[in-house]
């Protein structure tokens, strides 16, 4: 790590808005064009930020607008991401999906007729999503045992950017896909709009959780360095929305519903000509 940090300039300093209130500095690596969360917590220590009521990628219902707000947007989400990945599995494929929280996206893909598992680093997410479908959701152990080329399609939902030592994942993605399979990645921009609007309450920033902070020149020089390339390039549009709205109770201490809508049609509308959307996604296959 040390050595990645060499040289590299502060872009931007944040704060933990959703469980500690300490700030992290982001710098920034020209190489890749991305940003970096300095200091980056131990896994042991980061565990602590995902295990608290008000971090909850798994849950099944809502208590409070943030919530009821994510519950909705993902379930609509799921389908989206569904009709695309739908382009590269064939009938009756093998699919994995890495951080899978409460399960929603495999279970997804299996009644579309797939074969699919998910992997999660979070044992309460796990057992959230076994108890409909039995070992629906994996511990990241589970990928040591897979041969390689196993999957059709892998997919990493706002997910990447979680992953400590991104060149050994980016390594152990191109072990499991298929020659002809592709990878679908979603990731937050920090080059869009609404980041750049609400700077450092910027919610995708989310540090601790959030190591690594992408932009559309990141992930093309993360992969081609392994010998893979992005195909293609999908907006998220529902993303700059739902973004702007957490972002607004980070910088106010309360939501603003008519700034969020705001900002994220402006950033939509924006994006449309840059091709700059709060977040990406992001189709990968092998060179």
């Amino acid at each position: 790590m040390e050595q990645v940090l060499k040289n590299k300039s502060i872009y931007i300093t944040c704060c933990d808005y959703a469980i500690s209130g300490k700030q992290y500095d982001l710098l920034y690596n020209e190489e890749h064009d991305m940003l970096i969360t300095h200091p980056q917590l131990s896994a042991q220590d980061i565990e602590h930020y995902y295990a608290q009521d008000e971090y909850d990628s798994y849950i099944t219902g809502y208590k409070s607008l943030f919530q009821w707000v994510y519950y909705h947007a993902r379930k609509l989400s799921i389908k989206l991401k569904i009709n695309l990945v739908s382009k590269f599995v064939p009938e009756e494929g093998l699919v994995l999906d890495i951080g899978s929280g409460s399960g929603d996206f495999p279970l997804a893909a299996r009644r579309r007729g797939w074969s699919a598992k998910g992997v999660d680093s979070i044992k309460k997410a796990r057992s959230v999503a076994n108890k409909s479908v039995p070992d629906l959701v994996m511990p990241p152990s589970y990928l040591a045992t897979l041969g390689v080329q196993t999957f059709d399609v892998i997919t990493l939902w706002h997910v990447l950017e979680h992953l400590p030592e991104l060149d050994s994942q980016i390594r152990n993605l191109k072990r499991l896909i298929k020659a002809e399979g592709r990878i679908v990645l979603a990731c937050p921009n920090f080059r869009s709009y609404d980041a750049k609007f609400f700077c450092k309450f910027w919610a995708a920033y989310d540090v601790p959780r959030h190591l690594w902070h992408f932009s559309r020149k990141s992930i093309s020089s993360l992969f081609q360095k392994h010998g893979m390339v992005v195909e293609s390039i999908h907006p998220m549009w529902l993303d700059s929305f739902y973004i702007s709205l957490l972002s607004t109770r980070n910088k106010y201490g309360r939501y603003k519903i008519l700034q969020a809508f705001l900002v994220g049609l402006i950033s939509n509308i924006r994006a449309i000509f840059s091709g700059q959307f709060s977040s990406l996604i992001f189709v990968i296959r092998t060179k």
